[in-house]
């Protein structure tokens, strides 16, 4: 612990922001949980087709709220 004190700089947040980022937030839930509704519905739904739409649908709502989240969460006043 010595060494690291002596060598690493203070790493303290200049404080708190006025705003969280909630695009950022909501995107990446978005994203997340349409990728992980898919992974858990595939298997159970099975091969109907209407199964099949929606759980190709989410996959898509999924990968497509990650893909936007990358590059929005830099422009953020605080990502």
């Amino acid at each position: 612990m010595a060494p690291a004190r002596r060598c690493a700089p203070e790493a303290r947040d200049a404080g708190p922001t006025d705003r969280p980022n909630v695009t950022g937030a909501v995107v990446g839930a978005l994203g997340l949980a349409g990728l992980t509704g898919a992974l858990v519905e595939a298997p159970v739904r099975g091969p109907d087709a209407v199964a099949v739409a929606v759980i190709v649908a989410a996959g898509v709502a999924g990968v497509a709220g990650l893909t936007a989240f990358v590059p929005l969460q830099p422009r953020g006043r605080d990502p």
